[in-house]
């Protein structure tokens, strides 16, 4: 199938060569102004007219733009932004260190291998989240109907498919879609520096055109595939399932996306400082109690407060915070600061009465070195909760996945066996009790990042 998938959506662009270059530029130039948040909006709706393109060469009848277009790039934005966040957080965390002295040098080849399975990894794992959801759009698109009801109809050509194959399918086609980005990144990382990393995505930008309207059309064309699969109508009503397994598994779905969220947070937040003794060969300049001083030699301005220590350099007005987790509740209040040259850069020590607290690498310019997304999510996170958080996630994704598929299954039968639709809703209810906890454990890791603690 996939094959078949895959060759009837470089048939759509051989037909309509024209069409899908447009739409793939406007999809590139949307996904480039999603920091605006225009994007937002503008990314999923052009998904949504990729997938019906896809559909309507196939001589498939669509819906009227409406509320069923509106609910299918809903789904779109939702997924989107998980596994975007996803990919994000692992860029950012095996990514270059563009901040510090990584920047200019060429990734070596272990590292390189070693980084981009750490990406992949963690990509695979979101895949397999947003799997029940994969054909959400395309069957909003073409058949319409309730938001819930197309999520049960997406599970029941995933189980029916197979969902080893489903997730194979869904793999080519961001396979597809992001490939081009992944090889400009890698040569650009590998043979150039490690600074030039974004450029190496952007210069992939003309292929992007293409490669992301023939990814999502895989898609589509595999819903098209294996649409015979689902009933002639809408999957039959059955009894209501009970509150409490509609807020476990709304709980389930949510909660990963709120532990991500919390993670990208804690990584724009800044780094902790750094302990140990400060480099050998660093001079103390002077020490300094609370209230404003200037560093000796320098233009940097130091605002010294119980709380937290503010670094001004003189060409910037943004003040590089320094902190402790302890401090900000008030329970160590820092009581001076000692600053120290080291060649070129300053180091910026934290003191509470008697108690060394840790220090941080500042330039004259005011940037701070040590202050990289790798050390901000290494030290917040930790290695063991980082071997928490991931395993979890996946469980929770396969939970869902164990949750949705029999409860679609019996709704898609008619006449249906009463007492099998009362045991598999039980079972759904028990599964849901199995997801609170996770959900809450992958929430406390994020909010604990973002804490510091």
């Amino acid at each position: 199938m996939i094959r078949e998938a895959v060759l009837r959506s470089l048939g759509v662009v051989r037909v309509h060569p024209w069409v899908m270059l447009a739409l793939g530029f406007a999809l590139v130039l949307a996904v480039a102004s999603t920091f605006t948040g225009l994007g937002l909006v503008l990314v999923p709706w052009f998904v949504c007219e990729l997938i019906a393109l896809a559909l309507g060469a196939s001589g498939v009848p669509l819906r009227p733009r409406g509320l069923a277009w509106v609910q299918a790039a809903l789904m779109v934005l939702a997924s989107g932004v998980l596994f975007g966040s996803v990919v994000i957080l692992a860029a950012l965390v095996f990514g270059p260190d563009l901040a510090t002295v990584d920047r200019g040098a060429v990734l070596p080849w272990d590292q390189s291998l070693l980084r981009m399975a750490g990406i992949v990894a963690i990509s695979l794992v979101s895949l397999a989240y947003v799997l029940p959801f994969v054909h959400v759009p395309a069957i909003l698109v073409e058949r319409g109907g309730p938001f819930g009801t197309a999520v049960l109809e997406s599970m029941l050509l995933v189980r029916r498919v197979g969902v080893l194959a489903s997730f194979r399918l869904v793999l080519v086609a961001a396979s597809f879609a992001l490939l081009p980005a992944i090889v400009a990144a890698m040569v650009a990382a590998r043979w150039i520096d490690r600074a030039s990393t974004p450029l190496g995505v952007l210069a992939s930008a003309p292929l992007l055109l293409f490669s992301l309207p023939v990814g999502l059309g895989v898609l589509a064309q595999g819903y098209l595939l294996a649409r015979h699969l689902l009933p002639a109508r809408h999957l039959v009503h059955r009894a209501k399932l009970a509150w409490t397994t509609l807020v476990f598994l709304a709980l389930g779905v949510l909660a990963p996306v709120a532990g991500l969220v919390l993670l990208l947070v804690a990584c724009a937040l800044p780094a902790p400082l750094l302990h140990g003794a400060p480099p050998a060969d660093a001079v103390e300049l002077a020490s300094f109690g609370e209230g404003e001083h200037l560093v000796p030699s320098s233009t940097l301005r130091l605002r010294v407060a119980p709380e937290r220590v503010s670094v001004r350099p003189a060409i910037d007005d943004e003040d590089i915070v320094l902190s402790t987790p302890a401090s900000r509740r008030g329970a160590r209040p820092l009581t001076r600061v000692v600053v120290h040259a080291a060649g070129d850069l300053y180091v910026i020590e934290l003191w509470s009465r008697a108690r060394r607290e840790g220090h941080a690498l500042v330039t004259g310019s005011g940037l701070r070195v040590d202050d990289t997304v790798h050390r901000a999510l290494d030290e917040r996170m930790g290695v063991w909760r980082a071997l928490v958080f991931g395993p979890t996630f996946l469980v929770i994704a396969l939970l869902v996945i164990a949750a949705l598929g029999p409860l679609a299954e019996t709704r898609a039968q008619a006449p249906a066996d009463e007492r099998e639709v009362a045991r598999v809703e039980r079972r759904v209810h028990h599964i849901g009790l199995v997801l609170l906890p996770l959900a809450a454990l992958v929430v406390a890791l994020g909010a604990l990042a973002v804490a510091g603690l």
